[in-house]
């Protein structure tokens, strides 16, 4: 069987070669309409950034186009706001993943713009969003947003969820929002120790097989950089989480 990793360089070469297509699809209002050609650009980012890296170790590429891919969806809720008619499921609580992109790139600020955007269609995402959705998203966009108070509810919640078996992977992240919000730099380690293991374990079972998320650990890679952006020096555990997408520590003020 092929590894992923030797079919990257061409689906790399793929998805520059579509890029210009997708651009031009994404700025055009009428194919735009309900934001689907958007969503398809800011997917083409992240396929060429993680790419880019596991390739060539191009750490710039990475950072920029998923740094582009966040980007997209923000301006989803921008013109969502102005009247547009975008489709609910882009702006609904499950836009929450596209936090995942903005601080694996290390862009706090992105990440902010969109954290305080999450949960403004509060309707929307209790009538097309699933409680486990709810729970995750508006814990993480709390956590960002650096207002913990608010971000403890919605945590007690998501750890609920995750005592459910088909949530159960996603408990090393609730560990892990846990682990930022208390300054437990043991809990977090042992957290990201566990989102790896959960990480190979659907590997293994052919969950991500054949994916990028099979060769990278975005969302491992966002929760360290957040937890050192608060102060917490996560250790890196490569191949999936390695220390040069990681931001240094920051000195918690």
């Amino acid at each position: 069987m092929t590894d992923y990793k030797e079919i990257l360089p061409t689906i790399l070469q793929e998805q520059l070669s579509i890029l210009p297509k997708l651009r031009a699809n994404a700025a055009d209002h009428e194919i735009d309409e309900y934001g689907d050609a958007s969503m398809q650009l800011a997917s083409a980012y992240l396929i060429i950034g993680i790419s880019e890296y596991v390739v060539s170790n191009n750490i710039r590429e990475f950072r920029s186009n998923l740094i582009e891919s966040a980007k997209l969806r923000n301006e989803l809720f921008d013109r969502f706001e102005k009247g547009d008619p975008i489709s609910e499921s882009r702006i609904s609580m499950g836009a929450s993943s596209s936090l995942f992109y903005a601080l694996a790139a290390a862009d706090f600020e992105i990440a902010r713009e969109l954290a305080r955007k999450l949960g403004v269609t509060d309707k929307i995402d209790k009538k097309i969003d699933h409680p486990f959705n709810r729970a995750f998203g508006y814990t993480f966009k709390y956590i960002v947003l650096d207002d913990f108070t608010n971000a403890d509810p919605w945590l007690q919640e998501f750890k609920k969820q995750c005592e459910k078996k088909v949530h159960m992977d996603w408990k090393s992240k609730a560990d892990m929002f846990e682990a930022i919000m208390s300054g437990d730099i043991n809990k977090a380690n042992s957290a990201m120790e566990a989102e790896i293991r959960s990480h190979e374990r659907m590997a293994k079972r052919g969950r991500i097989k054949g994916t990028l998320e099979e060769v990278l650990s975005v969302a491992g890679i966002a929760l360290v950089n957040l937890a050192r952006h608060y102060g917490l020096n996560v250790s890196a555990i490569p191949p999936l989480l390695p220390e040069d997408l990681l931001v240094p520590v920051e000195t918690k003020k």
